[in-house]
């Protein structure tokens, strides 16, 4: 469309769009929607004729006009509005005669639908609290109302523009942002304020929102497109013939003129569409019809003209407006018998079907052919109904008869499809019925030999076969529809023949049945025989009787008993004479064994002297030791002589039956095995080298001893230096190489890029955890070397000398360990045996287990394995040993991993009041942060991503994590770190600056995640009561990660401004706190150290599955390892239960088989009785080895069951760890 304002410019080309953009309303109603955007007013080279047509025919096209304005609604704005407002009136008037304007006499309605003013960049005089539309209404309130100071000029104004708009809105927006004010500004979304953003989002979401978008209208009714394109076009033409250049004056004439011509054309479509309501009408009626109506109005138009000169010109306007108008109603009138045309076809339709499904009653089956006359008949009829319809004009109607012959013959095929498939179906059910009947003979036939013992005669099974069958049939022919079309006789016969086919097979089993029940009898009598010398052997192991007679009687009632059970059961086939020859045979055997049980009943009571001997024996050694801890060996074997001289003497009067030279020899050999153990013990004790602590690091290890101090004075630890990397840690790394070659420590590391596949680091974290473990599952796709399954362990792989080697975790920590021990002994100058070794507070009993089988193969005596931060503890109490206060310790434990403990710290015991930690926190998570940071970095500034499963990635990426190690440390002393790898993709260099400010944004919220572990170890302090940040009374740091300048303030803030402790190197605490351990068990040079106890407490919840696969509780997390047993009370479930299964647990899942299964045991030995009436009590105990047993007693009868775990839960036997340590 085009419109002039000006003979020297024309705005032109509106974009429009192939397919409206549709949106759908709720109730499924579809709406097009049209955006316009016009030129901005207000321009230099924009006239107000220009600016009021822009105005004035967005007014009139468009539901909701937007105003785009800055910054607010000034008088000037609502001055510019008004004008344009009342420039499209005059328009208004030009296309529809005199219609008042708003404000004048008698003026009550809305010329145009909603104004919507958007006030852009709103930041002046003072912003709103809120944006958006209820801010805007507000404000747009405010501007619009009318007051007595205003001039008389701007009240008019606004009651004006109030009374030409149905609805008006205002929409406040907020400033995008200085970027938006930017010569460089490209328009993207990122640059402006998330304000800004978020309320654009709002406003588009309010403007097309599909239930509450308003439709434009014509005269009250919704418009369609089509009509839309045709108001647009007189829209145009209107304000087009009201152009500046002629005066108002003149065009007043030619305004009646087209207000007739539009009367006149309403007055057309008036009788034309009075000459439609009667029905279709022909395209001839409708032609001569229009023809004279269209004469008629011109005439009357020329008589009533009042514009003479431009006669002419009119009467062409009003020609064509009404040619138009006839196409229009010709349209109509064909749309018209279009859709009565396919009424018409749908009701013959719905009529041919309903009258061929007359002729099919249910239950029918008809020929094809016989159906197929039907049909022809009935389309027949129904196209015979369609010619008398379309009698006044069939050539118009052929195409529609080609439509309903077409759906005439496809649901003619549909009538056909379900026939032929109902017959289908026929068919289908016989067959299925069929198949079920023989079916259901197997199975009648299965239920006569459903007892394994149960056989017949041939002629009875005969019988009972035919009967089986005769009834089958019965219910077979019962479902005949009887059509020929489908006859039953063949599904019979196919009934028959698999009877006859499956009959032979049952003649099999039953004669062998009869054939397997001699074999099956001699087998109870074998039992039964069985059953019979169990039942003597445990009279004889019970009673406490000699006489031999007593033994007869007894052999004569339990074969009464079974015989008499037994005769109801078999009858006749038991053969008793065969029987009781069996019982002969083995009552003469069973009265051999009386015999020696009656002998072993005086080594018994031999037995029990001996133990009350060696009860005086230890109680007397223990009075010869008093406080020392050892005795010289020669003195010791005096001791020993005099003592077992002593018990000869005392105890011979309770042994009767023995010569007091028999006796002395007794005493002598049993009391041999009490001395021996005195003996080991007071070696142990006897000055030796001392034991060592190793602290098993995930990357580093460490070793330490204790060296006493001479003459009272305090001692201290010893850091043992490694001389092959001159530093006091050792990378836990293993490279295993060909012809047996294995390399541990520095040198490993190092030759990490050389060969990765081969090179075993962070064993610490796969030890004693299962395959799919999500931990392991998670570091798996880090680590260079391969990760197996070991029997649904985490293992490795390697390949030495050319073929592959799978090793356990313990196994590679085996060779760490032994590298330690190794540094050790050339600090101490000789050999050295005994060692306790650290782990994480949150080790399962799984991985203590597995660490503890590490330090065997290493060559180490294991005394004990201990959690880090109570090592740290020991440090901590050794740096205040004089201290005799109790102090409230928080030991804060950031390495490689994170856990933290809360310890009790008093003159003789340090107390472990509660554990945690956390699996997916530590250094290494560290370093993976500010290694992605460097590789987005390097992304932004080449665009080159690092492949990291090529091979140039893979050593890049251990490059880049090595550098991400160095340059974290030197951000503890440094503010600026630079990372560099050269050549880590695509030949690029990767060189990334780092300020310690920037790595402390990248890692805060991993730092803010150990004050939460810290936060949730608190509260569970006292069994839940909890505890204050105040109620800690020194902080202890431990690990690495704790020289970061921002985790110290963290901690330094989170308890209130005290400054945390440091006792010594973090990095070492931990090693010297087990060394300090291992001189407490060792006792040979720590004397000053033996009265000082550590108990521990439990990480782990332990329990057994109770009734529904309940986890229930026994020993509670967080529980002191002191020794004290622990028990709970648990009824029989069912009548007659005689024994229990116990199944023990670790872990806190309330479902007891998601946790770790230690062991399971059968509790035997329970009496007979109703469900609930006997009762086991479940007993468990941890000792300082961290070893669990359970004891599990039956109340009723005392008989009690006692079960070591730790025997279960290791993956290899004593046996095997020992050969696996001389490898």
């Amino acid at each position: 469309f085009e419109w002039n304002t000006d003979p020297n410019e024309t705005t032109t080309k509106g974009i429009w769009f192939s397919q409206p953009f549709i949106v759908r309303k709720t109730g499924g109603e579809e709406v097009a929607i049209i955006l316009v955007d016009t030129q901005g007013l207000g321009g230099d080279d924009c006239t107000p004729q220009d600016m009021s047509t822009i105005v004035g025919l967005s007014l009139l096209s468009a539901s909701t006009l937007i105003f785009n304005v800055k910054d607010g609604l000034r008088d000037h704005v609502l001055r510019d509005v008004h004008s344009y407002i009342d420039h499209c009136l005059q328009a208004v008037e030009t296309s529809a005669g005199s219609v008042g304007y708003p404000g004048s006499e008698g003026y009550d309605r809305k010329t145009f639908q909603d104004l919507l003013f958007v006030i852009r960049d709103w930041r002046r005089p003072v912003p709103p609290l809120v944006y958006g539309l209820d801010a805007g209404q507000q404000y747009l309130n405010t501007r619009l109302e009318t007051k007595a100071p205003q001039r008389k000029s701007a009240r008019n104004t606004r009651q004006f523009i109030r009374q030409c708009f149905a609805n008006i809105q205002c929409y406040l927006m907020p400033d995008p942002g200085v970027n938006a004010r930017s010569q460089e500004f490209k328009g993207c979304p990122n640059e402006l304020t998330d304000e800004f953003n978020a309320n654009l989002r709002n406003f588009c979401d309010f403007l097309v929102n599909p239930d509450t978008i308003n439709v434009k209208t014509i005269n009250g009714r919704p418009i369609t497109g089509h009509e839309f394109g045709q108001h647009f076009e007189d829209y145009v033409n209107m304000f087009n013939s009201i152009s500046g250049a002629r005066d108002r004056g003149e065009a007043n004439p030619q305004t009646c003129d087209i207000i007739l011509i539009n009367q006149l054309k309403d007055k057309y479509t008036t009788e034309m569409s009075a000459l439609m309501a009667t029905g279709i009408c022909g395209r001839r009626l409708l032609t001569t019809q229009s023809t004279d109506l269209i004469q008629s109005l011109k005439s009357e138009f020329l008589k009533r003209s009042t514009a003479e000169s431009v006669v002419r010109e009119l009467t062409d306007q009003l020609s064509r407006t009404l040619e138009t108008a006839f196409k229009q109603k010709d349209e109509e009138n064909e749309n018209r018998r279009l859709t009565q045309t396919n009424a018409k076809i749908t009701e013959l339709v719905a009529e041919f079907k309903r009258d061929i499904g007359g002729h099919i009653r249910p239950g029918d089956y008809l020929s094809d052919h016989t159906l197929g006359k039907i049909i022809d008949t009935k389309r027949e009829h129904t196209v015979n109904l369609f010619d008398v319809f379309a009698r006044d004009d069939p050539d118009l109607f052929a195409e529609h008869k080609h439509r309903l012959l077409t759906q005439l013959k496809s649901e003619g095929n549909v009538f056909k499809c379900n026939n032929s498939r109902a017959i289908q179906e026929l068919n289908t059910r016989y067959e299925t019925i069929t198949t079920s009947f023989m079916n259901k003979f197997d199975e009648k036939m299965n239920e006569l030999f459903i007892d394994e013992n149960k056989y017949y005669t041939e002629k009875h099974l005969d019988t009972l076969s035919a009967t089986i069958l005769a009834a089958l049939v019965r219910e077979l022919n019962q479902i005949d529809v009887g059509t020929e079309l489908v006859p039953i006789e063949p599904y019979r016969q196919a009934l028959t023949r698999h009877v006859k086919s499956k009959y032979s097979n049952y003649r099999q089993m039953n004669s062998k049945r009869a054939d397997q029940d001699k074999t099956v009898m001699t087998t109870v009598l074998n039992n039964l025989n069985k059953l019979y010398e169990e039942a003597l052997d445990a009279w004889i192991q019970c009673t406490d009787t000699d006489d031999r007679q007593r033994f007869l009687d007894e052999s004569r009632l339990i074969r009464t008993s079974i015989v008499s059970d037994n005769i109801p059961i078999y009858g006749q086939r038991l053969n008793l004479l065969e029987l009781n020859a069996l019982f002969d045979t083995t009552e003469h055997n069973m009265g051999y064994i009386f015999a020696q049980e009656v002998d072993a009943r005086c080594t018994v009571k031999d037995d029990l002297v001996v133990n009350r001997a060696m009860q005086w024996y230890n109680r007397e050694m223990t009075k010869e030791y008093g406080d020392r801890s050892y005795i010289r060996r020669d003195r010791l074997r005096t001791i020993h002589e005099k003592l077992l001289a002593v018990a000869a003497d005392l105890f011979q009067k309770d042994q009767a039956h023995r010569t007091p030279d028999e006796f002395k020899e007794l005493m002598a050999d049993k009391l041999k095995t009490v001395y021996d153990m005195v003996v080991n013990e007071n070696n142990r004790n006897a000055p030796t080298v001392p034991a060592i602590g190793i602290d098993l690091g995930t990357t580093n290890s460490c070793v330490a001893y204790y060296r006493p101090g001479s003459s009272g004075q305090p001692g201290k630890i010893i850091v043992c230096r490694n001389t092959e990397s001159n530093t006091d840690v050792t990378p836990s790394c293993v490279e295993y190489g060909d012809y047996g070659e294995v390399v541990v420590g520095e040198k490993a590391m190092n030759n990490l890029l050389a060969n990765p596949r081969n090179t075993i680091y962070s064993a610490k974290r796969m030890i004693g955890r299962k395959f799919n473990d999500p931990y392991v599952t998670r570091y798996r796709e880090y680590w260079p070397f391969r990760v197996v399954n070991i029997d649904n362990y985490a293992g490795v792989e390697v390949e030495v000398d050319g073929e592959s080697r799978q090793l356990l975790p313990e196994e590679v920590s085996a060779k760490v360990l032994s590298k330690m021990k190794s540094v050790a002994e050339r600090d101490l100058g000789h050999p050295v045996i005994d060692a306790v070794i650290t782990v994480p507070a949150y080790f399962t009993d799984a991985q203590r287990e597995a660490t503890r089988s590490a330090g065997i193969m290493a060559g180490l005596n294991v005394l004990s394995i201990i959690n880090e931060p109570t090592a740290a503890a020991l440090v901590y109490k050794l740096d205040r040993f004089e201290d005799t206060s109790t102090r409230t310790v928080l030991v804060y434990h950031f390495g490689r991993e994170f856990h933290v403990s809360i310890l009790r710290v008093s003159m003789g015991e340090v107390h472990v009041l509660a554990v945690n930690g956390d699996d997916y926190l530590g250094g290494d998570y560290i370093d993976q942060i500010i290694i992605e940071h460097c590789l987005s970095e390097f992304y932004s500034q080449t665009g080159v991503l690092v492949d990291r499963e090529s091979c140039e990635g893979k050593r890049g990426m251990r490059a880049l994590r090595d550098r991400c190690q160095r340059e974290k440390w030197r951000l503890s002393e440094v503010t600026t770190a630079t990372i560099a790898v050269d050549n880590i993709a695509d030949g690029r260099d990767l060189s990334v600056e780092l300020t310690r400010q920037r790595f402390e944004m990248l890692n805060k919220p991993l730092f803010e995640r150990t004050i939460d572990c810290v936060t949730r170890t608190l509260m569970i302090v006292n069994d839940g009561a909890g505890m204050t940040p105040d109620q800690i009374d020194d902080i202890v740091l431990v690990g690495g990660s704790t020289y970061i300048p921002y985790v110290r303030n963290m901690i330094k803030e989170y308890f209130n401004g005290r400054q945390p402790l440091q006792s010594g190197n973090p990095m070492y605490a931990v090693a010297a706190g087990a060394a300090l351990q291992a001189a407490i068990l060792n006792g040979n040079n720590a004397q000053r150290l033996r009265h000082l106890q550590v108990q521990d407490v439990t990480p782990y919840t332990l329990g057994i599955k109770s009734v529904g696969n309940v986890m229930s509780a026994i020993i509670p997390a967080q529980t002191p390892v002191d020794g004290i047993p622990r028990n709970k009370v648990y009824p029989t479930r069912r009548d007659n239960q005689t024994e229990i299964e116990v199944e023990v647990y670790e872990g806190e899942d309330a479902v007891a088989t998601n946790n770790t299964l230690l062991g399971k045991f059968v509790v035997t030995g329970i009496p007979p009785d109703r469900a609930g009436k006997q009762k086991v009590s479940v007993e468990f105990c941890v000792n300082d080895e961290g070893i669990l047993k359970v004891r599990a007693v039956v109340l009723t009868t005392g008989v009690t069951h006692e079960f070591a775990v730790n025997e279960h839960k290791g993956r290899l036997s004593m046996e095997e760890l020992l050969r696996r340590r001389l490898h």
